[in-house]
């Protein structure tokens, strides 16, 4: 007809269909949450560096290489199980984790999230350097050097079982330290061990490391995985103490390892005990 328009009526019906449709899309995509973390990660800078995000010795946050969450993701489970922000603390030693402070952080962490079924506990290392800045380890008694393990040894044992305390059902393994290379620390970070040697303090940490082993073994709910020699291509103890951390193993400071020397132990960690525990948990 002359002078009429052809207009195409909208089928508001569908339209709204539609349009309803798209807005339940988008609001379960705004509600979806990442799962609830089922791993505390708990220590100093071992722990920080396995952790996805953990704290620096420095004020601040600091991103980890998430070595633990990528071993779970290989076996099987779905990323973001693990959290460390507030307890992977880069430069902590034991004897400051017992103190009021800083087990009330971990009492804090466990209030907020009631999904925690694993502790993952590295520590002790930081006071057992300390140790040898203050004196020449190779120069202790062996009373003296039994006083100090059992110190440090003492307080890993007040943090599993202050966290224990926390969640009765809670199983906990002890990421265990390497093997280090303290010429390289002390190139990297001008540190004094009043001449100590790094193959005497490598002896010295297998004792420390032997003994934590022990505080696992009076915990049925404990485990700990023996990593002393594992960055030396050896599956078990005692290893090599003069030989230490390898360099391609580490961060170029003798102490820290890299990423893949964090996968290689952390790959260990989730096969022989977070894994199976997790499983178990769900069931």
């Amino acid at each position: 007809m002359k002078g009429s328009a052809i207009v195409i009526a909208p089928n508001w019906r569908t339209h709204n269909g539609i349009l309803c449709l798209a807005l339940v899309v988008l609001a379960g995509i705004a509600v979806a949450e990442p799962p609830a973390p089922r791993v505390l990660i708990v220590g100093d800078s071992w722990a920080a560096s396995v952790a996805t995000r953990g704290r620096s010795a420095a004020p601040g946050d600091v991103p980890g290489f998430g070595s633990i969450e990528k071993a779970l993701v290989a076996e099987g489970f779905s990323a973001g199980l693990t959290r460390g922000d507030a307890t992977a603390w880069g430069g902590r030693r034991a004897d400051q984790w017992v103190t009021k402070e800083y087990l009330d952080i971990l009492t804090k962490e466990f209030e907020s999230y009631s999904s925690f079924d694993v502790l993952f506990l590295c520590i002790g290392g930081n006071d057992l350097l300390r140790a040898a800045q203050e004196r020449n380890l190779g120069e202790m008694s062996e009373g003296e050097m039994r006083t100090l393990i059992e110190a440090i040894t003492r307080d890993v044992a007040t943090i599993l079982d202050h966290c224990h305390a926390q969640r009765p059902k809670l199983r906990a393994v002890i990421y265990g330290y390497a093997y280090l290379d303290l010429d390289a620390a002390v190139r990297a970070y001008k540190m004094g061990f009043h001449g100590l040697s790094s193959t005497r303090f490598n002896e010295v940490l297998y004792e420390l490391e032997k003994a934590k082993k022990g505080v696992a073994k009076g915990r049925p709910w404990c485990a700990m995985e023996v990593n002393i020699a594992a960055l030396q291509g050896d599956d078990g103890p005692p290893g090599d103490p003069a030989l230490g951390m390898p360099a391609e193993m580490h961060v170029g400071d003798g102490v820290h390892p890299n990423a893949t020397g964090h996968e290689k132990m952390c790959v260990a960690t989730a096969k022989h005990y977070i894994g199976p525990w997790l499983r178990g948990a769900s069931k």
